[in-house]
C-alpha cells in the first residue's frame, strides 16, 4: 500500500512540475525563439558559411522510392523554377532498375549531372569512398541520410522467411536505419570540416521516435537513436557553420508504408511522397532544426506522449499490447484462418504460441 502511494505522489509530482515548465516556458518562448535563431556563436558560424539558392551538389540515399525520390525531384524542381543550373545529384539504392528510373526523371528534370550509386548504406568501406569520391568531384552542399527499412521491409521479411530469429532482425534492421546513418553523416562531416564552407546534413527519423512502442521496438528504437543524435550534433556542428537537420515522419507514401495502407485501405493522416518533400524542403531552406511532418496529428501527440509521465506511457502501452496478444493468440489457434504459423502451433500450449508470437517483436 505504501509503495503504491509513493508511486501515486511520485506521478503527482512529475505532472505538476511539467505544468509548471511548460508555462514557464510558453513565458519564455519569445526570448528562446529569438535566440534559437538569431542567437549564439552556431547562428553567427552559419551566417558567415550560407546556403547558395538551390544546392549544387547533394547526395541522398535510398533515392530510389519514397522520400528519397521525391526530394530528388523537388531539388530539380526549385532550380528550374529559380532559374539556376540543375543540381549535381548523387543517389544511392539498392535496386539498380529503379534507381535508373529515378536518374533518368532527374534529368529531364533538369539536373545538370545524376549518378546512381547502387550501394548498401551499412557498408562503411563503400559510403566512405562514395562520399569522399564525390565531394572531390563538386563539394557536397547537402547530404540526406535518408534510407531506413521496417519490420515490413522485404530486406528484413527475407529475413524472416529464412528462419533467422528476432535478434538476428533486429541486428539488419539496427545495421540500416542507425549505422547506416552514422555510415553517411561521418564522411560527409570529414568533407565538410575540411574545406571549411559549412554545408547541411538532413537526418531521416520518424515520428515513432517518440514512442516506446512494444509492437514494433526494433525499428521505434533505432530511430530514437538518430533522432538524439541528430539534435546532440546540430549544437555541436553549428560553430562550424554546418547545419544538421532531423525529419521526424509520419506516415507518408513509400514502400516502406505499403503493409499499413493495404491494411487499412489509406495511411491514417497520410501525405503523399510528394507532399513531405516540398515541406521538407521548405523547412531545410529555413533551417529548421527539428521538422515534424505533418505535425499534426503525428507531432503533436508524438510530443504529448513523449512527455507524458512514465506510468501513463506503460499503462497505455500495456493496453494496446494487450489487445495485440489477444487477437494474435485467437488467430493462431484456428487453423483455418491460412496462417502458416498458426497450422504449427495448432497442438502447442498457450505459453508456447506466446513465447513465439513475442520473440517477433524483438
Amino acid at each position: 500500500m505504501f509503495a503504491a502511494l509513493g508511486e501515486y505522489l511520485l506521478f503527482l509530482g512529475i505532472v505538476l512540475g511539467d505544468i509548471f515548465l511548460k508555462i514557464l516556458f510558453l513565458l519564455l518562448s519569445p526570448l528562446i525563439t529569438l535566440y534559437a535563431k538569431y542567437g549564439g556563436e552556431g547562428n553567427r558560424a552559419k551566417r558567415q558559411h550560407p546556403l547558395p539558392r538551390v544546392p549544387s551538389g547533394i547526395f541522398i540515399t535510398g533515392a530510389s522510392s519514397g522520400v528519397g525520390e521525391a526530394l530528388a525531384y523537388e531539388y530539380c524542381k526549385r532550380a528550374r523554377q529559380r532559374g539556376v543550373q540543375g543540381p549535381v545529384l548523387y543517389l544511392t539504392g539498392r535496386n539498380a532498375a529503379r534507381l535508373e528510373q529515378v536518374c533518368l526523371r532527374c534529368r529531364e528534370l533538369g539536373a545538370s549531372k545524376v549518378h546512381a550509386l547502387v550501394l548498401d548504406v551499412a557498408d562503411a568501406t563503400a559510403m566512405r569512398e562514395a562520399i569522399t569520391k564525390a565531394d572531390q568531384e563538386i563539394p557536397l552542399d547537402v547530404v540526406i541520410a535518408n534510407a531506413g527499412v521496417s519490420i515490413t521491409n522485404t530486406r528484413v521479411m527475407e529475413l524472416d522467411k529464412a528462419g533467422v530469429t528476432g535478434y538476428e532482425r533486429s541486428k539488419a534492421l539496427f545495421d540500416v536505419n542507425l549505422y547506416g546513418v552514422l555510415y553517411t553523416i561521418w564522411p560527409a562531416l570529414d568533407c565538410m570540416i575540411q574545406r571549411n564552407r559549412g554545408g547541411q546534413i538532413a537526418i531521416n527519423a520518424s515520428i515513432g521516435s517518440y514512442i516506446a512502442e512494444p509492437m514494433n521496438m526494433s525499428y521505434t528504437a533505432s530511430k530514437a537513436a538518430v533522432r538524439f543524435y541528430g539534435e546532440s550534433l546540430r549544437t555541436a556542428m553549428a560553430p562550424l557553420g554546418i547545419r544538421v537537420n532531423t525529419m521526424l515522419l509520419g506516415f507518408v507514401e513509400s514502400r516502406m508504408t505499403e503493409s499499413v495502407k493495404k491494411k487499412h485501405g489509406k495511411l491514417p493522416f497520410g501525405k503523399s511522397a510528394e507532399e513531405a518533400a516540398t515541406a521538407l524542403v521548405n523547412q531545410l531552406e529555413r533551417d529548421v532544426g527539428l521538422i515534424e511532418y505533418p505535425a499534426w496529428p503525428y507531432g503533436v501527440l508524438g510530443e504529448w506522449l513523449n512527455g507524458a509521465p512514465p506510468l501513463v506511457r506503460e499503462w497505455i502501452w500495456s493496453m494496446v499490447m494487450g489487445g495485440f496478444v489477444h487477437r494474435a493468440l485467437r488467430k493462431m489457434k484456428h487453423p483455418d484462418s491460412g496462417d502458416a504459423t498458426s497450422t504449427r502451433d495448432t497442438n502447442a500450449n498457450e505459453h508456447s504460441r506466446l513465447t513465439r508470437l513475442i520473440e517477433k517483436l524483438i
